[in-house]
């Protein structure tokens, strides 16, 4: 098992949660690539998402 107190990258997260302005958190039943969703479709993501748009959102992970 790892020892995820000594792990840097678990206090990282953590300031930077509690630094933040706001936390989105998001799930999604039944998107599925498997399904043919596109995860990588810039378009797709403006027509399906409009509203993430004004938030800086894209599709891209980062």
């Amino acid at each position: 098992m790892n020892d995820q107190g000594s792990d840097p990258r678990i206090a990282q997260a953590a300031e930077a949660i509690r630094s933040a302005d706001a936390l989105l958190i998001g799930a999604g039943a039944g998107l599925s690539a498997a399904a043919g969703y596109d995860f990588t479709s810039e378009e797709r993501f403006a027509r399906d998402y409009p509203g993430m748009l004004q938030y800086g959102f894209t599709q891209k992970f980062r």
